[in-house]
Parts: C-alpha cells; sequence; structure tokens
C-alpha cells in the first residue's frame, strides 16, 4: 500500500472515531458518596434548597416558544413526606417511563395530556399549567395511597340494583384553597356495582384538614326535597381501610314505557309517573324506552307524557324487582329538518352566531310547529315530533341574532314532505341593506403577516358605555376587509392576539386601511414548592424599574407555580411576599419577549418558612357540619370603624397581630387569641326568632349576646343596632342569651311590650294576637 493510501485511511479511521465519539451519550454513573457529599434525603434537601432570594439576583432563562414539536415535560414524583419517588412508574398520553434517582422523568408528549404516576399501591396525578407557552414543562406529581372506591347497591331481598345513581358527597377543608364541596356521581352497572376510581385525587384530600364524606344513592324521584334511598357517613379513614361500601335501598321495582308512533318507531318524550301520595318519577331514557326505577311496590301510578293531554293510569309493581313493561300508542310522528343557513353574499357568519328557526304550517300557522336555537355555523339538524304524517308544505323562519348583520327572513317550501327525514336544502339569508366597508386592516408580527390570526373587534360609545358594533370580515389577500352597516359616529378599533403586547385602541375612520405592527409579549413563569400556603396568602407583583409609579402586574398564582402573561418586554422588579414576608426578590429582572422562567436554574422557589394557621369550624348544631368561616387579623390600633381584611379560614400572624376574629354565616363570631398552629372551633349556631303581629315591630336590644363591640361591628351578617323597625312576619338572628324588647307600632290599640331572652333552640316564636 503506497503512502498516501495509508494516509487516507488513517484520516478515514481518525473522523470515524470522533463521529463515534460525540454521537454516543455517555453512561450515567452513580456518584460516589464522600465525606463531603450528602447521603440522606435530608442532607441533600438541605444543600440543595435554594439560598435565602432577599436582595440575590439570579439570572431569567428563556425558553424557546417557536417549536412545533411536541414539549420536553420534565415530570417530578416524590412521595407522600416529599422525598423523591424512585423507580416510580410515569405516564403521559402514550408515553411511559421511570423515575430515576432523583424521581424525575423527561417525556416529549403533547400538552394538556393526562399525566399519572404510579408506585406500588400509591398513585397521582399531575396538572398543566393552563396558559403557559414555553415548550418545557415542569409537572409535579405528589403520591398518595390509592383509594379506588366501590359503592354495591342492593334491595333488602340481597339482589343487586343496576342504574340507580349513587354519589359522593364531600365537604372539605384545603389548605390551598379553602372550604370546598365535590360531588362524583355514578349509576349502578348491570351487577349494582358504581366504581370511583383514584377518589384521593378528585376530592383533594391528600391537602385537606377535615373532610365530611356522605355516601347516597337514590332513584328516579324528582320530588322536591324527597329523600335519598340509601345515606352513609364515612370518615376518609374508614375508606381507605375498607374501600367497599355496601348500601341497601328498599325493595322496588322498575316500569319500563315505551311510546311508539303509528308506524311502531319509539318516541322520546319529557314523561313522569305522579303517585297517589304525593311522589313524582322522572324516566331516564335507555335505548328506545322511557325507564323509571326504584318504584315503590303495590301502588296504582298517572303516567304523564309531554304533548298527551290526558294522563294513563299505570299499576306499578307487585313484587321486589319486578319490570313492569307497556307500549303506549302515540298518534304523533316524528320528524328530523335538514339543511344550512347561508349568506347571500358568501361571508362567513360571525363566530358562535346563533339564530332561532321556527317552523309553521302555512294553513295554521299558530301555533308553531316547532322552535329551536341553533349555531349558524353547522349544518341544521332539527327535532320534532307532530301529529301529522305529512305536510303539503312548510314556512321555515330565520331569526338570526343582532350582530349577523342580516335581516330575518321566511322562506316557503313547497313540496309534499312525510314523516322522517326532510332535507330543506340551503336556507339563502339576504344581506343587511346598506352593508359598506367600514375599513381594512392588516397585522405584521416579526415582518410576516398574522391578519388572519389575530382577534378583532369594534365598539362605539354610547352614553359613556362601550359597545360591541357588528360586523363581517372578508380577506382579501393579506388584509381582512371589515364590513357592517353604516355607523352613526365615530368606532373603535381593537386588535390583538394571545402572545403579544396588547395594542392602545385605535379609532375607526370610514374606509381607512390600518396596518399594525404587532410585538412579540413576555410571559415569565416562577415555580413554587414545599408550601401550604392558600392561594390567596400569595402576592406577586412585576413592578416596572424604569417607572416605579407604574401600578404593578400581579401574577396569576396557582399552587405550584406564579404566571405573568402579556408582559410588555423591559425591565422589572419582582417582589413575590406573604403578608409582610418577603419571600423572593430580584430588584433588576429584565424580560425578553417569549417564555421565561426565574430563577436561571429552574428550581422551585422553597416556601416552608412562612406557615399560616388554618382555623377549622364546625357547626355546634346536630349536623356537625363544616363550615365555611371568614378570619381577620385585630391589631393594638384597630378600631371599630376600620374595614378589616378577611381570609377564608387561614390567618398570618403579623409582627403587629394581637388577636383574630372568626365568623361563619347564621353562627356566632368569635375572638381568638394569636394562633400558633392550626385551630378547629365548634361554632354556636344563632336563633332565629320569628315575629308574628299585626303591624310592624319594634325592636330594642337590651343586652346583646354578642359582648365584644368589635366582634358585633365586623359581624355585618346579624342584627346588632340597638334599635330598629322590622315587618309584622320577620325572621331574625341573635346569639343565645340576647334580651329583646319587643312592640308592634302603627296600631291604634295599645300592645304589651313583649321582654324576651333569646334561648338556643330554633325556632323561638315571638307573637301578638
Amino acid at each position: 500500500m503506497t503512502p498516501r493510501r495509508l494516509l487516507f485511511a488513517f484520516v478515514l479511521l481518525l473522523v470515524a472515531a470522533v463521529l463515534w465519539w460525540q454521537l454516543t451519550p455517555p453512561t450515567p454513573s452513580a456518584p460516589t458518596p464522600t465525606t463531603e457529599q450528602p447521603t440522606t434525603p435530608v442532607e441533600r434537601a438541605a444543600l440543595e434548597a435554594p439560598a435565602r432570594p432577599d436582595g440575590i439576583e439570579r439570572t431569567l432563562v428563556a425558553v424557546d416558544a417557536t417549536s412545533t414539536a411536541n414539549p420536553r415535560v420534565r415530570i417530578e414524583v416524590v412521595l407522600p413526606n416529599g422525598d423523591a419517588a424512585v423507580g416510580a412508574l410515569v405516564r403521559a398520553g402514550d408515553r411511559e417511563a421511570v423515575t430515576d434517582a432523583q424521581g424525575t422523568v423527561e417525556l416529549c408528549t403533547a400538552t394538556g395530556c393526562d399525566v399519572t404516576a404510579k408506585l406500588g399501591t400509591l398513585y397521582g396525578e399531575g396538572e398543566w399549567l393552563e396558559g403557559w407557552d414555553g415548550d418545557v414543562d415542569r409537572i409535579r406529581v405528589t403520591l398518595a395511597p390509592d383509594v379506588h372506591l366501590v359503592v354495591v347497591v342492593t334491595d333488602t331481598t340481597g339482589v343487586p340494583q343496576p342504574g340507580v345513581r349513587t354519589s359522593v358527597e364531600a365537604t372539605l377543608v384545603t389548605r390551598h384553597g379553602g372550604l370546598i364541596e365535590p360531588t362524583w356521581v355514578l349509576t349502578t352497572d348491570a351487577h349494582g356495582s358504581a366504581e370511583f376510581p383514584h377518589l384521593q385525587n378528585r376530592l383533594s384530600y391528600v391537602a385537606g384538614l377535615a373532610a365530611d364524606l356522605w355516601i347516597t344513592a337514590s332513584g328516579s324521584s324528582c320530588t322536591p326535597g324527597a329523600p335519598h334511598l340509601a345515606k352513609r357517613k364515612v370518615s376518609w379513614e374508614d375508606v381507605v381501610r375498607d374501600p367497599n361500601v355496601h348500601l341497601v335501598v328498599p325493595a322496588s321495582g322498575t316500569v319500563q314505557i315505551r311510546v311508539l308512533d303509528p308506524n311502531g318507531q319509539a318516541l322520546h318524550f319529557d314523561t313522569t309517573l305522579d303517585g297517589d301520595r304525593g311522589a313524582r318519577f322522572r324516566a331516564d331514557t335507555e335505548g328506545d324506552a322511557e325507564v323509571f326505577r326504584m318504584v315503590p311496590l303495590g301502588d296504582t301510578w298517572s303516567l304523564w307524557i309531554d304533548g298527551i293531554v290526558a294522563s294513563i293510569r299505570v299499576r306499578g309493581p307487585e313484587r321486589a324487582n319486578e319490570v313492569v313493561k307497556l307500549d303506549v300508542p302515540c298518534p304523533q310522528h316524528r320528524w328530523v329538518f335538514e339543511g344550512r343557513v347561508v349568506r347571500a353574499d358568501g361571508l362567513a357568519w360571525p363566530d358562535e352566531q346563533h339564530a332561532e328557526i321556527t317552523l309553521r304550517d302555512p294553513r295554521q300557522p299558530e301555533p308553531a310547529l316547532a322552535t329551536h336555537i341553533v349555531a349558524l355555523a353547522t349544518p341544521l339538524e332539527l327535532e320534532a315530533v307532530l301529529d301529522r304524517a305529512e305536510l303539503p308544505r312548510i314556512e321555515v323562519t330565520v331569526q338570526p341574532g343582532k350582530n349577523a348583520l342580516a335581516p330575518a327572513q321566511s322562506f316557503l317550501v313547497e313540496r309534499v314532505l312525510r314523516a322522517g327525514v326532510v332535507d330543506l336544502g340551503d336556507l339563502v339569508m339576504k344581506t343587511a341593506p346598506g352593508l359598506v366597508e367600514l375599513a381594512s386592516l392588516e397585522a405584521l408580527l416579526d415582518g410576516r403577516f398574522v391578519t388572519h390570526e389575530v382577534f378583532v373587534q369594534l365598539s362605539f360609545d354610547d352614553g359613556g358605555r362601550d359597545r360591541p358594533f357588528p360586523f363581517v370580515l372578508r380577506r382579501r389577500g393579506d388584509a381582512a376587509v371589515l364590513l357592517g352597516t353604516e355607523p352613526s359616529g365615530p368606532l373603535r378599533l381593537d386588535c390583538w392576539r394571545f402572545d403579544c403586547v396588547a395594542q392602545e385602541p385605535t379609532t375607526l375612520r370610514r374606509g381607512e386601511h390600518h396596518r399594525i405592527t404587532l410585538q412579540r409579549a413576555a410571559s415569565l413563569r416562577v415555580d413554587l414548592a414545599h408550601h401550604e400556603l392558600p392561594e390567596d396568602a400569595l402576592v406577586a407583583e412585576l413592578v416596572p424599574a424604569d417607572d416605579p409609579d407604574a401600578d404593578a402586574e400581579l401574577g396569576s398564582v396557582h399552587k405550584d407555580s406564579v404566571l405573568w402573561q402579556r408582559m410588555t418586554p423591559g425591565r422589572y422588579a419582582l417582589c413575590i411576599r406573604c403578608g409582610d414576608h418577603v419571600l423572593a426578590r430580584a430588584p433588576n429582572l429584565v424580560l425578553a419577549a417569549g417564555a421565561q422562567q426565574w430563577p436561571v436554574d429552574r428550581r422551585p422557589l422553597e416556601l416552608r418558612s412562612v406557615r399560616a394557621m388554618h382555623v377549622v369550624a364546625r357547626s355546634g348544631s346536630a349536623t356537625g357540619r363544616l363550615l365555611r368561616v371568614g378570619v381577620a387579623e385585630i391589631t393594638a390600633d384597630t378600631t371599630i370603624d376600620d374595614e378589616l381584611a378577611w381570609h377564608e379560614g387561614w390567618v398570618l400572624p403579623q409582627r403587629t397581630t394581637t388577636a383574630v376574629l372568626v365568623r361563619a354565616l347564621d353562627h356566632v363570631p368569635v375572638r381568638l387569641e394569636t394562633p400558633t398552629a392550626d385551630v378547629t372551633l365548634t361554632l354556636q349556631p344563632m336563633t332565629t326568632v320569628q315575629l308574628r303581629a299585626p303591624d310592624q315591630v319594634h325592636v330594642r336590644i337590651v343586652t346583646d349576646g354578642v359582648a365584644d363591640p368589635l366582634l358585633r361591628a365586623a359581624d355585618r351578617d346579624h342584627e346588632h343596632r340597638t334599635t330598629f323597625h322590622c315587618p309584622s312576619d320577620a325572621s331574625l338572628q341573635f346569639a343565645p342569651g340576647t334580651v329583646l324588647e319587643c312592640k308592634p307600632v302603627g296600631d291604634d290599640r295599645p300592645a304589651a311590650t313583649r321582654r324576651v331572652e333569646v334561648g338556643r333552640t330554633s325556632l323561638q316564636f315571638i307573637t301578638w294576637e
């Protein structure tokens, strides 16, 4: 081999080695613990915790929002105690992976897909941050013991009951959102079973302070105030220990009705069963039948079918689980009218434009055969049930909405129509008279036309109030032409795009061409971690650094993050605080166009240094239900006339706080010393006093059961005035121990003054003959 060929081969071999070295990913190796390196989760957390942010500038990290591929998502999974969950199976859409030694995975998946994590008997779900336009996202999933609740419903004979509505009704007090009352409803299957998977996520109990759970079963009864067939209260601990709940309902049967037209086809109506003793049942539609479930045994019922005047007497089930089937002939026929409403000028209807469609028989125009509200942007499909099998002709009236720029119009379809599916064809609407070209518009972003991607709105001044001005758009190359009726005065043009800085409105002059250059906006995200602060406790603001007098831009606070959107690029001062505690500060933050995160390492801010004290209150009534409470801090300088700041169920003691006030609707307010831990209270219900007099009543409070004047001033929901007049049949609420003097007024005859001490039992009556 010649020296030249040897040199050439050596060069090729060297190039191949370099390419192989660059393209082969390095094999990760576990770090070897040393005396300087943390080896326990607690030590690692202490080392990785960010430094105190006060006065420390941390650089922004820019995120490329122009990528069209699926975003790369970093998913962090933690155990209930906050440690990293190693080896958890994470699913995001159609992708899955196992978490590494830090409890994280990175997946490329579609935004908005479901994100779940599972580790043994632990399970958790993650949420996407709505509105974030960056292509790199972080989702945090907290695992908790998975609760798969199964409710089995049987009757007193032990037979499973299908089609029974079962519900989990909860009242929860959560750290982040206060008191919430979620309800989840399912219908039992053929085996009488209803399964509620991952109940801990549905009820947000992972962060809960207290919970009441009611599991109920109900049938088809629609009688106002009808009791549940079965109702059982369970604690969360009971459900975690045994997630199988058995409900027993009274023995009953089913009534199944089919309403048939003359051709034997089933028609669906609003049908009810009325009992002779006041019970009423509403049907569920199943297939071609109307089904009444959980019907008591041995009664005769009146069947009412909407559109059929006379009722039908129906003998109900006699034996448990008996199904009574009945076919009811009906002289009416089912009609389906199809078609399309189009404009004669070929323009598209304004977005979400609706119209009222009325069908009439020209020979008998009243009453109308059918009336429907439909969207004009979609094909028509109108259903009607008529008492005739054919129509020689039909009149269709279209009444568009006020912004449609088309007048009401009627169409006469002159051909024999028969029951079934009827194609009305295109209903061509005339355009409004005097439609003129108001203006034309071009929008540019980054040097390219984006007119078709922007939102446009016209408005006018109507006596000091802005009102929308109806118009339609027509494309003309890269421009949008705005068409409408002749305006009586100047119009205002608003043009915006979700990822651009808000534009100042433009005064619109007839026939002008507007070219608007949009500026891409900045968005900022700050992630939060390891905190139990309520969402309304945090205040996050950006103040323009070059204009300290400008109003601060408040961030949208979520459970795990703070988000600012549509910000003008520039320099800002960032401050995140909770009460008088500053949690993060960046005095010179430069926001560029696009999506950004702070700080540079994307590490969530640690907020465990500040803790809110929660007040959980239950009613002292027999129900002992959880209450929605308001809590206000008071200081040594607080006066009766001060407007207090109330928070829902939590208090963050300030340095000057001396006590807190707690109030709840229909309950006596209380005053507490400044709490240093969560507080659980039982509040005394107010007593309702019912007046019965021939005329108005003069009431004087001799002694108020609420002795604290500050509590009385803060309690705006109940009466604490010394004297007042009220109607003769008024219902008033007072704290037990209140002493009243009441006397009717406006009657010439003398009436005795009643002196009454309010007790603890409602109702309490004060009556004059």
